[in-house]
């Protein structure tokens, strides 16, 4: 869990990291891995914040269901 968490806080900094992947059908959404998880957010770059909405294990497609 403290990798996901320095992973989420880096975004603060970079919120497109090398490894991040815009989301299908979620404008404005990306992705990130993180160790197992998934962790899911949008950019308001007018606003420099980042938005994290759903963390979740990568093998497991519930990360993105009722998007």
């Amino acid at each position: 869990m403290i990798q996901q968490r320095q992973k989420i806080f880096s975004l603060q900094g970079n919120p497109k990291p090398q490894d991040c992947k815009q989301l299908k059908g979620y404008p404005g959404g990306f992705r990130v891995d993180s160790g197992e998880y998934r962790i899911l957010y949008t950019i308001d770059l007018e606003l420099k914040f980042v938005d994290v909405f759903r963390v979740g294990k990568r093998n497991n497609d519930e990360v993105y269901r009722n998007l």
